[in-house]
């Protein structure tokens, strides 16, 4: 008897080593083919800011010549591999971030529904089941005014959709022009 208790100790010292060790098979988080992380970082009492960004990328992200001078917490949540499913709140929501493909659902504390993302090769799609979503509507000169609308519930768009956008400004053929090497803008009259 006294021959085995070595053996029991060996098997309950290594079993919490591997436990602690993690998962033997993880997916590297990718962008576009290539190694990322993704981030995930409270952006306001209900909202938080995604970022999937490749490692190689210099700029310190999240980057927006539209909030540059936002000071932004750090991320709550960094993953550059993904071996199981992971939760963690996010100031009043709760994140799980999946594998295969590379989803981040969000919910409400109580389980509600907020948001879903999914993550292809080189695009992501919104999905909570064609409800509507929360966006920030922005044109493509990336510019600080280059915003078309805060805040606007909009179903879920896909490339290659059309809206209409009744009051936009300086996208008006009147006030159009080559800035930024762009053609002026284009009308179609209904």
């Amino acid at each position: 008897m006294s021959t085995l208790l070595p053996h029991r100790l060996f098997f309950i010292v290594v079993l919490p080593a591997l436990l602690q060790a993690g998962p033997v098979f993880s997916q590297q988080i990718r962008s576009d083919g290539a190694r990322a992380e993704l981030l995930v970082r409270e952006a306001g009492a209900h909202s938080i800011r995604i970022t999937l960004k490749p490692l190689d990328d210099s700029i310190d992200l999240p980057y927006s010549p539209a909030l540059t001078d936002r000071r932004w917490p750090a991320p709550v949540l960094v993953l550059k591999d993904i071996a199981a499913p992971v939760r963690r709140r996010v100031g009043n929501l709760l994140v799980e971030v999946s594998g295969s493909p590379l989803a981040v659902t969000v919910t409400t504390t109580d389980g509600v529904p907020v948001q879903g993302l999914v993550f292809g090769d080189s695009s992501f799609s919104f999905s909570l089941d064609e409800a509507p979503v929360l966006v920030n509507v922005v044109g493509p000169i990336c510019e600080s005014a280059d915003v078309l609308g805060h805040d606007r519930l909009l179903p879920p768009t896909r490339e290659g959709d059309v809206l209409l956008i009744a009051n936009a400004g300086a996208y008006g053929s009147a006030m159009s022009s080559h800035y930024n090497l762009r053609d002026p803008a284009e009308e179609l009259y209904i």
